[in-house]
């Protein structure tokens, strides 16, 4: 069995670390896969957090906890300066931050604030204390969350609605912009949408870069956003360009969302119109790989 490079200067363990499988990572390490082999900084623990991006919590923690009890890196961090509390954290994954936390990573590089880590992984009741003693309610985090906007993407109605009663900004952004509304789209949490926009929130307002609350849900593959959105009459072709909803959109389903609502089928992206006619997103290169004399041969009826 090799457990060396493969395409892409990939290894066979980091293949299943992306694909959350906790079973296979278990048996390549048991095999002597190098758990500390690492691609310009990208280790374990990194493809794992990039892996368990759309996997339910227990997934996630499985694999994590693996991680930790074979001896992975806490706390390495790649060229990019990404680390995997950085990607959980922007990712809104807060649960596996704290099991990585319990595993002895280093809390300092989130900026989190005590309130930060209050609202993120503990209790209402803490949250009342440290608001109660003049914790910070506007101090940002390393992703530019106040706050509230952390509340929000952690999905928890009663600290937001506590922050909100506590006077904090509500127009605030994090990073690039992103408006409050955003990172309950980020989450697919459909009850903290509908209340936020109860609330007053709006679903109208864009990033910094110009970029929809229709076109971020269909970036992240939120059929359930993206049909609130149109169903309000939010116009699917609204934006051009890379800011277009169709362009941002690689699921199928939310695409055929889109298209019953008007949308410009010039704007789909290649690799979801293979998906949408049954393809995979990504052509078999190995069909395409013919030399430059073959391909002027070819290239008549």
């Amino acid at each position: 069995m090799s457990r060396g490079p493969i395409e892409g200067g990939r290894t066979a363990l980091s293949c299943a670390l992306s694909a959350c499988d906790v079973r296979k990572v278990a048996l390549l390490l048991d095999a002597g896969a190098n758990l500390h082999d690492s691609r310009g900084g990208y280790t374990a623990l990194i493809d794992a957090a990039y892996g368990g991006t759309r996997r339910p919590d227990e997934e996630l923690l499985s694999l994590l906890r693996l991680l930790g009890s074979r001896g992975a890196s806490m706390d390495d961090v790649t060229s990019y300066r990404e680390s995997a509390l950085s990607v959980l954290s922007r990712l809104g994954r807060f649960t596996a931050i704290g099991c990585l936390l319990d595993a002895g990573a280093d809390l300092r590089p989130l900026k989190w604030t005590s309130l930060h880590s209050a609202i993120a992984l503990g209790s209402l009741s803490e949250v009342v204390a440290l608001l109660n003693r003049g914790a910070d309610a506007e101090a940002r985090d390393a992703w530019d969350r106040t706050p509230l906007l952390l509340a929000i993407h952690a999905g928890d109605l009663h600290k937001t609605e506590l922050l909100l009663l506590h006077g904090v900004d509500r127009a605030a952004r994090g990073r690039r912009g992103s408006p409050a509304v955003f990172y309950a789209i980020e989450r697919s949490d459909r009850a903290m949408l509908a209340w936020l926009v109860g609330e007053g929130f709006s679903l109208l307002d864009k990033d910094a870069f110009g970029t929809s609350a229709l076109a971020h849900a269909c970036e992240h593959g939120n059929f359930s956003a993206v049909r609130q959105l149109l169903d309000a009459g939010h116009d699917p072709d609204a934006d051009q360009d890379h800011r277009n909803a169709l362009f941002r959109c690689d699921d199928p389903v939310v695409a055929r969302a889109l298209l019953d609502a008007g949308a410009d089928p010039s704007n789909l992206p290649f690799e979801t119109r293979r998906a949408l006619v049954g393809l995979p997103p990504e052509p078999n290169l190995r069909l395409c790989d013919v030399t430059p004399d073959e391909a002027r041969r070819g290239c008549a009826r």
